[in-house]
């Protein structure tokens, strides 16, 4: 009999002939892999505080789908596998491999009993065992329950989450840090995590984060 994995993009029971990446008894076929939207280059220009960010998906279409299930519904086990194959799309880009440690977005307190997880936990556990690196769970800490930055716009997002972040110790000082988390969207909540940890003492600040979502901008008539 022949075994079969379960694909997390379209739901189907598929045999390994049939999948693309398998990780344990999960995996993406060969159908959906064909519909991962990808970033061109992989890497982009950081903000104020960040030196670069990597983000090799889009956030669009079977992998926002992906994403959102990890994030809100409880599927924890895609956390892993969205990262290993994140580490697959950038394994010739050897940028991260000068930093010095992991450390995930935190969430609030009261966002984690909302969530019984911190899905930036999973990311980096998994990224710290697949780059040899260490992770620090615990230095970088919120310090204020912000909203959801997917729900608010321009100058409100910046005001959200402005001086929302700390550090309790020296963990960081000297160090390269690569600060992960799943989406980067216009970068306010990694440039604000960047800044305490720059506050901290970190020399430098990558961001990296399984996926980026392009804001489209309206046309007006001309």
């Amino acid at each position: 009999m022949l075994e079969r994995y379960y694909c997390i993009g379209c739901g189907n029971s598929k045999s390994k002939p049939f999948m693309n990446w398998i990780l344990d008894e999960i995996g993406i076929c060969r159908e959906c892999c064909g519909e991962i939207k990808t970033t061109k280059d992989m890497t982009f220009e950081g903000k104020e505080f960040i030196d670069i960010v990597i983000s090799p998906f889009l956030y669009e279409g079977i992998i926002r789908e992906i994403v959102r299930a990890f994030k809100f519904n409880g599927q924890k086990r895609y956390g892993d596998f969205l990262t290993a194959l994140a580490t697959e799309y950038i394994k010739n880009t050897d940028i991260l491999d000068e930093y010095d440690l992991i450390a995930p977005v935190p969430l609030h307190k009261n966002r984690l009993i909302e969530r019984t997880y911190n899905q930036s936990d999973i990311i980096s556990k998994r990224l710290g065992a697949i780059m040899s690196k260490e992770v620090n769970y615990t230095s970088l800490i919120r310090v204020r329950d912000t909203l959801h930055q997917s729900s608010l716009k321009g100058a409100d997002r910046i005001k959200n989450v402005k001086d929302a972040f700390s550090v309790t110790d020296g963990g960081f000082e000297g160090k390269k840090v690569i600060l992960a988390d799943d989406i980067y969207t216009m970068g306010e909540t990694a440039n604000e995590c960047a800044k305490a940890l720059r506050i901290a003492g970190a020399e430098k600040v990558a961001v990296f984060t399984l996926c980026k979502r392009v804001i489209k901008q309206k046309s007006g008539l001309i």
